[in-house]
């Protein structure tokens, strides 16, 4: 099957890779220069001091399976180290304490007041994955917990699992980190850390593997219409409101009014791409809480 696929980010290139190495023709379409989306590293400038500065995610966590495998799959696996969950924090008076997989170390977390904590741990031995909101910020407000505790406790665990803070994350996707990073197994809290700028490990390294696996490579080709790609099937994996200008009609107004997906997860709607008709079709892929990225 030709399948097209509209986006060079994270979701874009894994669905891409899952397509190629299932046999299909495979098309990447990126309106960039450059592969990777949000994760990329700035042009060099001369000048500035080396390593160039990264955009993205600079944090990942050990319960993002998928996001592990994809590295491995473009050959980045050893481009991370893994530590484990323990993130000192430091606030605007210079006070240290430390974030870990300990209910001690949560009631010294000196950057809440005692109140504070005391709910942390309330909710943490309460945690359901059942959504009662939207966002993961009034997800926790739903759960008893303060803007203060969001702010100074919820927020620097979040943001940079989920590069975004947690008045903008979903409330599935920070549901599934907490459960996964916080409250499963030991090696799912582990901090993984980049150890090469994240434009070669991410959209440069996959690239690669996609022309490897036979698939093509169109960058600085914005899509305006879908129907003028020849193709059997379209992946969508771009976000919501470029999906929308995209994909038109009652499903543009649905992802319009629709939250800002997490970022977790890269891979997945190859499965329905495999199963499309030879009539050609768009699917939307938006990013899913995952057992991974």
């Amino acid at each position: 099957m030709k399948v097209a696929v509209v986006g060079g980010g994270l979701a874009g290139l894994s669905a891409a890779l899952d397509l190629a190495d299932g046999g299909h023709d495979v098309t990447l379409h990126e309106a960039r220069p450059t592969l990777g989306g949000a994760v990329h590293t700035l042009p060099r400038r001369e000048g500035d001091p080396e390593p160039p500065p990264d955009n993205g995610q600079h944090i990942a966590l050990g319960c993002f399976r998928e996001y592990l495998r994809f590295l491995e799959r473009i050959g980045e696996g050893g481009s991370v180290r893994r530590l484990r969950l323990e993130l000192p924090v430091i606030d605007e008076r210079g006070r240290h304490a430390t974030i870990k997989r300990s209910p001690t170390a949560l009631l010294r977390y000196r950057h809440a007041p005692l109140r504070d904590r005391l709910a942390i741990m309330r909710a943490l031995l309460r945690w359901s994955q059942t959504p009662h909101a939207e966002t993961f910020a009034d997800e926790l407000r739903a759960r008893g917990q303060s803007d203060r505790a969001i702010e100074r406790f919820w927020d620097v665990f979040i943001r940079p699992a989920l590069n975004l803070p947690a008045e903008e994350a979903s409330a599935e996707a920070g549901l599934f980190t907490v459960k996964t990073a916080l409250l499963g197994e030991p090696e799912d809290a582990d901090i993984v850390l980049p150890t090469r700028p994240l434009g070669e490990m991410h959209g440069e390294a996959a690239g690669r593997a996609l022309e490897a696996a036979g698939a093509a490579i169109e960058t600085g080709a914005r899509v305006d219409d879908l129907d003028s790609l020849d193709a059997d099937a379209v992946v969508v994996a771009v976000p919501p409101e470029e999906s929308a200008r995209l994909l038109g009609g009652a499903g543009a107004r649905a992802l319009a009014d629709r939250e800002r997906p997490s970022p977790l997860r890269p891979a997945a709607a190859a499965r329905a791409a495999r199963s499309a008709t030879r009539q050609p079709r768009a699917l939307d892929l938006q990013p899913r809480p995952p057992d991974g990225l």
